[in-house]
C-alpha cells in the first residue's frame, strides 16, 4: 500500500487517542511499503562504465600537477582540456540553498514527522527539479554536499545540527534518506539529475568537538543504528557521494578509515561513486586528531583510504610532497579523480544539452504556484 497525499488546502480532522493510535501504527506499516515504487533506474552497468571510462580518459591526458589541483572541492579551470572551474560545494537540505527566489520547503526533522515517504519523494523531486532550473539559469553547480543527512543526532538536542535530520528511528530515516537520494538523483537510466550526498559518515552527533571527538559504540549499535541509513543510501538509493565525517571512530579519523571508506562502503556495499571530506576534516587528521605529524602524512592517508575530494586546501597544499616522498602512488591519485569526474560526465556536463533531459527546463518553475503549493502541504503534514 502507498501513502496517499492529501488534498491541497485541507486540514485533517482532529484525532481521538484511539484513532491517533491506528493511525501511528498505519504509518509504521507505510515504512515497509514497495520500495520497487520508485524503480531502481539510475545510471548503472554499461551507462556508468562508459562514464567512467571517460572520466579516466581525461585524466589521463593530465599532468599529475593538474590532477591533484582538481581534488579539491573548488576545483580550478583546466583550459587546454575544456575542462571548466568546478565548485562541488552546493546545498539543498530543503530547497536549493541561494538567494531566492526559491521555494523553501519544511525541514527534514519536520519531514520526519509526516511519516510519509511519498511525499518526502515529491518534495525532493521539486528540490531537484529546481536545482537544474536555476543551474540552467545560473550555472550553479550539481554537486549537492545536502541532502540527504542521515546521522542520529535527534538522540540528543543539544546537538546544534538535529534539524537536518529526519528521526531518531533508524527505519525512518532509511526509508525517508532512501526517498530523498531518488528524488535529486533522478530516475533517468543515462543521466544523474543533481549529485546527492549521504552525510556524515559516520557516528558524527556532536558539535562543539567534532573536529576532535572519538566515536566508540558497540558493535551491535554501529551495524544496526548508526550505518543502516548510509548503507540503504548507497544500497537501495544509489547515493553518488558519501561524505566522510570529521571525528575519529574507534580511534581512526573517519575521513582517513580504510575499514569505512574501503572496506564497508565500497566492497561490502558496491558503493560506486566518490567520497567527499567534510569540510577540512582532512587537515584535521593532523592538526586536531594528531593521527600523524603532518599535512602530506594526512592527506596520502586519506587519497589511500578513500576519500577522492577534499573540502578544504590539504589535498592541494600537501598532496603533491606525499606523492613526491612517495607515501601515496600516483595510480591512487588519478583514480580518485576519476570517479569524482565521473559524476559530472552523469550529469551530463560532457554531453550536448539537447541530450540532456533537464537542459531544458525553465526558471519560471522556480518557486511557482505548483512547489509553493506543495511545500504547504508538506508543512502541513509535518
Amino acid at each position: 500500500m502507498k501513502p496517499e497525499i492529501t488534498t491541497l488546502g485541507t486540514f485533517p480532522a482532529p484525532l481521538s487517542r484511539r484513532d491517533f493510535l491506528a493511525a501511528a501504527m498505519a504509518s509504521v506499516a507505510l515504512l515497509a511499503f514497495d520500495q520497487c515504487a520508485f524503480a531502481d533506474t539510475n545510471p548503472g552497468g554499461a551507462v556508468f562504465e562508459k562514464a567512467s571510462q571517460r572520466a579516466a580518459d581525461l585524466v589521463k591526458q593530465m599532468t599529475i600537477e593538474e590532477v591533484i589541483q582538481q581534488t579539491v572541492h573548488h576545483a580550478p579551470a583546466l583550459p587546454k582540456l575544456k575542462l571548466a572551474r568546478y565548485n562541488y560545494w552546493s546545498e539543498a537540505l530543503h530547497g536549493v540553498n541561494v538567494d531566492g527566489p526559491i521555494t523553501s520547503f519544511p525541514q527534514p526533522i519536520a519531514l520526519g514527522c509526516s511519516w510519509n515517504p511519498e511525499l518526502v519523494h515529491q518534495v525532493y523531486t521539486a528540490v531537484s527539479d529546481e536545482a537544474r532550473a536555476y543551474h540552467n539559469k545560473t550555472g550553479y553547480g550539481l554537486t549537492y554536499f545536502s541532502p540527504a543527512t542521515v546521522n542520529m543526532g535527534l538522540r540528543d538536542p543539544r546537538w546544534g545540527r538535529c534539524e537536518e535530520n529526519f528521526s531518531e528511528d533508524p527505519l525512518l530515516v532509511q526509508t525517508l534518506a532512501v526517498q530523498t537520494t531518488r528524488a535529486m538523483q533522478g530516475d533517468h537510466p543515462k543521466y544523474l539529475k543533481t549529485v546527492a550526498c549521504a552525510k556524515h559518515y559516520v557516528c558524527n552527533e556532536t558539535d562543539t568537538d567534532r573536529d576532535y571527538a572519538d566515536a566508540a559504540p558497540d558493535r551491535r549499535s554501529f551495524w544496526e543504528y548508526y550505518t543502516r541509513g548510509f548503507e540503504a543510501c548507497v544500497t537501495e538509493g544509489q547515493v553518488f557521494t558519501v561524505m566522510a565525517s570529521y571525528n575519529s571512530l574507534w580511534g581512526v579519523p573517519c575521513v582517513a578509515d580504510p575499514m569505512l571508506l574501503t572496506e564497508i562502503l565500497r566492497k561490502r556495499w558496491g558503493f560506486k561513486g566518490y567520497v567527499v571530506s567534510d569540510c577540512d576534516a582532512v587537515a584535521d587528521i593532523y592538526r586536531t586528531h594528531h593521527y600523524v605529524q603532518t599535512g602530506p602524512e594526512a592527506a596520502a592517508l586519506a587519497i589511500k583510504a578513500g576519500s577522492d575530494l577534499n573540502c578544504g586546501d590539504t589535498y592541494s597544499q600537501h598532496l603533491m610532497k606525499a606523492f613526491q616522498d612517495k607515501l601515496v602512488s600516483e595510480e591512487a591519485v588519478r583514480a580518485a579523480l576519476t570517479r569524482v569526474l565521473t559524476g559530472r560526465f552523469l550529469l551530463g556536463e560532457f554531453d550536448p544539452p539537447a541530450d540532456v533531459p533537464w537542459a531544458g527546463l525553465s526558471p519560471e518553475i522556480i518557486e511557482g504556484q505548483k512547489h509553493r503549493d506543495l511545500a504547504r502541504e508538506a508543512a502541513r503534514q509535518t
